[in-house]
């Protein structure tokens, strides 16, 4: 297959890029972006490995020249390119790292940026990438809207309990992030100084991700509210989630890790850890896994459930060629392990 990679100077591109690189199905890896230079020159530790020119953005060729394309831009500018896209070819194949086509309607996608959607009759049209959770829609699919990195951590360890309908009120999500997960645009969160030996929750009650999680929740019916809070981290990558869930009563909490166990047995990037064993960011550094703890006190109201992603693999481009592969009916490992 040939691939392009339209924004690969971002933390997400550069990640694509490294998976792509030893995918064995990929032949040939485009790079398309707003500035003209040599990959190698925003990386250099791909001097002599990946020496490869992104070339100025054009419609025609990238589609002329892929089977697939990857777009690595940042919100709000995605929706500017991916309909030039699409009028080259009305089946072209892309999937969307950026969140401009995960919300199915335009007023909650101008609550979550505060932008107007440039491209609304699009908007629902793409299928939700979360592998684990919508393999059969992704084989079907050419147009697959990417998770975001805190969803995934969240969403995945809830799949389970939505559908057996097994919670009850209100989700509660305390996460914590590793810097790359803000991108490479800085701020002064990001500083070394305030960043250094520090862990500052942020965006309370009003983060972007928080409508595309109720969104996807909200898609198994009843009436599940999530308050959720996410920090930032004086570490490179990494998001840590941990959720406490009131379990419905007619469901037993000593069996709710069985029911973890058997809708992850043949998920090859989940991992239900033991009884007694907690997830860590670094053991799922580098890696497209997602780690899962399940924490049960029989004496108490609320389960903790505990996640651990690579914000940049799992949480972004991982996932990315994970839906790449079932998409085009390849091993769902294929350049992730």
């Amino acid at each position: 297959m040939k691939a392009s990679i339209i924004g690969p100077t971002g933390y997400t591109g550069r990640e694509l890029v490294k998976i792509l690189l030893k995918h064995p199905d990929i032949e040939d890896l485009y790079l398309f972006g707003r500035r003209q230079i040599y990959f190698h020159e925003e990386y250099p530790e791909f001097i002599g490995v990946f020496e490869k020119e992104i070339e100025k953005i054009d419609a025609k060729k990238i589609v002329d020249v892929s089977d697939i394309i990857f777009i690595a831009l940042p919100h709000k500018i995605s929706m500017e390119v991916t309909p030039m896209l699409r009028l080259q070819k009305n089946d072209v194949r892309i999937i969307d790292l950026s969140a401009d086509y995960r919300l199915e309607n335009s007023e909650s996608y101008f609550k979550a940026y505060e932008t107007e959607h440039k491209d609304p009759s699009f908007q629902g049209k793409y299928t939700y990438g979360l592998c684990e959770a919508k393999r059969n829609d992704i084989k079907k699919s050419r147009l697959i809207a990417n998770p975001g990195c805190y969803p995934t951590s969240i969403l995945l360890p809830l799949l389970p309990l939505l559908e057996k309908d097994c919670i009850e009120g209100t989700i509660i999500a305390d996460s914590k992030s590793g810097a790359s997960g803000a991108g490479k645009k800085l701020n002064h969160m990001l500083h070394f100084v305030e960043n250094n030996e520090n862990i500052v929750p942020y965006k309370i009650f009003k983060h972007q991700h928080t409508p595309e999680m109720m969104q996807f929740i909200s898609s198994y019916g009843g009436s599940r509210d999530l308050i959720f809070t996410p920090h930032l981290l004086p570490v490179e990558r990494g998001i840590l989630s941990v959720l406490y869930i009131k379990i419905k009563e007619s469901f037993k909490n000593e069996d709710i890790r069985n029911l973890f166990e058997k809708r992850f047995k043949s998920e090859i990037f989940v991992r239900v850890l033991g009884e007694n064993d907690v997830p860590s960011l670094s053991r799922v550094k580098n890696t497209n896994f997602c780690d899962i703890g399940v924490f049960i006190d029989p004496e108490k109201e609320y389960i903790v459930i505990i996640s651990a992603i690579d914000n940049l693999v799992k949480g972004a481009a991982g996932q990315a060629v994970q839906n790449m592969n079932i998409m085009f009916g390849i091993n769902e490992s294929k350049g992730l392990k």
